[in-house]
Parts: structure tokens; sequence; C-alpha cells
């Protein structure tokens, strides 16, 4: 299963939104941003993702390039949680930076790629009750 386009978070004002009204959660080397919204009509996928890499840390695309992939692979295997617990009519946009200056292993971004869900599912959980 990869992720498709319908998943990918590519809207320049919803992205300006998420970061200027998002909440976050931090688990070092990653930082997940995220933003709850009532659907629009059209609107057909839920959950739409981004990744991002500071250009000022990685001035190499390709270490940039590998970097993103390793977080949307992480992303793609632990997912389907997060997708279960979004409220009924509602949207909710994801973006998962990667704050570290040097690159780490995949399974050490994983793991705490993992926590960050598992909190934002928790938090998502308690905004529902």
């Amino acid at each position: 299963m990869t992720l498709g386009a319908s998943e990918r978070l590519k809207s320049r004002k919803q992205i300006g939104l998420l970061f200027a009204k998002g909440k976050s959660i931090s688990r070092f080397p990653v930082k997940v941003i995220y933003r709850l919204a009532p659907l629009e009509e059209g609107q057909d996928d839920s959950l739409k993702f981004m990744v991002t890499v500071p250009k000022r840390k990685f001035k190499r695309a390709v270490d940039r390039n590998l970097l993103k992939r390793r977080v949307r692979e992480a992303y793609r295997q632990e997912n389907q949680g997060l997708k279960n617990k979004i409220p009924a009519g509602y949207g909710m946009d994801l973006v998962v930076l990667y704050l570290a200056p040097e690159i780490r292993e995949f399974n050490e971004i994983r793991e705490k790629l993992v926590l960050s869900l598992q909190k934002l599912e928790r938090a998502l959980d308690s905004e529902n009750k």
C-alpha cells in the first residue's frame, strides 16, 4: 500500500493554516503538527499528510529526499489507527518535521514517529469525549 495523491497535503492555503493554527507534538527527531477541520463539500479523504526536511540543515537534496522517504514509510506503516480516531465529518491535516541535524536510522525515526502518533491518538480521544 502506498500513499496516494489524495492523501498528500498540497494546498498552500491548508499548509499555511496548519502552521498558523495547528497543534504540535514533538518527539525528537520528529515534530508532528496537526489540525482538525470540518470537511468541505467535495473533499474525499479525511487525512492529508506532508513531510518536511529543512534545507538549512541538509544542503544536499539527496539527503533530504532520503529522510523524507524514511519518514513517509514509517508513517505509511503506522497510520491506520490514526484514521479511525478522526471524528466523522472532520478532516485532519498533518505535517511531520524532521528536526535532527544528522541523518538518523529508519528504526529510530519510526519509533519516535509511532510515539508521536500514539500521543496524537490519545489527544483526539480526549477531544472527542
